[in-house]
């Protein structure tokens, strides 16, 4: 019978494979790479949080617009197209909020809300019979100081200095200041002593004081992390200056709706 030199790696071969099939599962596993632990963010904070930053983006609805100072004091014949509803704007609010106890917060509100709506003259056109136009903007910039009550707690101290944040509060409060506006007509008019139509701008500016009343909530995302949405009321009155020197007060009252984050420190 003839021998091959090819035997004895076959030997080999098969001897290594059965001690690879036969290695014990704990010897394996030295071989086989660990995945790297995954580091989870602590749902706590080191310390109550004493101050908090906050950016509201909303819709602003005034009470009352300059339709209530203008038309009312315009005869029948010489009034404007204004509706209420016209005025009706975005709104931004920054707020910074400082701990004064476990529910209780010192704030302040800078916030910034303005539009422009199209007006006609109602009962006059031009030679051409088209419409006498103009166009009307008004903004309001509020600064106000307050306090904001939680109605429960945010959040609760673990020991000395774990605080475990609720999931939500709602809170209430109440603020007062000072509110600036910009009033502004551009466009056609009519000389009511001739009935020429001529072209012009009319302005008036000011500051006046400001008192609101708001309530919301608040959804902790993270321990730093807020959502936060509130609902305000305001009222305002300031005297007419500039070119409407004789008008009475212009009404700046209004609601807002807005919603947005919080940072907390």
């Amino acid at each position: 019978m003839r021998s091959t030199g090819a035997t004895p790696w076959r030997f080999v071969a098969l001897l290594a494979l059965s001690a690879a099939v036969g290695l014990p599962a704990s010897l394996a596993g030295q071989f086989t790479p660990r995945a790297p632990a995954q580091r989870q963010r602590p749902d706590f904070m080191f310390g109550r949080p004493h101050v908090s930053l906050t950016i509201l983006g909303g819709y602003a609805i005034p009470s009352a617009t300059p339709n209530g100072v203008i038309n009312t004091q315009l005869p029948t014949d010489q009034a404007l197209t204004f509706y209420r509803k016209n005025f009706n704007s975005a709104a931004v609010t920054g707020e910074l909020a400082v701990r004064a106890t476990d529910r209780l917060d010192i704030i302040m509100d800078l916030g910034y809300s303005g539009g422009k709506v199209r007006s006609e003259y109602t009962n006059w056109v031009d030679n051409n019979n088209l419409p006498i136009q103009q166009t009307t903007r008004l903004t309001r910039t509020p600064l106000t100081f307050g306090v904001k009550a939680y109605l429960w707690s945010p959040g609760r101290s673990i020991g000395q200095l774990a605080w475990i944040p609720a999931h939500w509060v709602p809170f209430v409060g109440a603020g007062a200041g000072w509110v600036w506006y910009r009033f502004e007509q551009s466009g056609d008019w009519v000389n009511f002593q001739n009935n020429n139509v001529y072209s012009d701008t009319y302005r008036a500016s000011g500051r006046g004081a400001t008192a609101n009343v708001f309530g919301g909530a608040d959804w902790s995302v993270s321990p730093h992390l807020v959502l936060t949405a509130e609902g305000r009321y305001s009222w305002a009155h300031a005297p007419m200056g500039g070119d409407f020197q004789n008008f009475r007060d212009i009404n700046l009252s209004g609601f807002r709706a807005s919603a947005g984050i919080s940072l907390r420190f």
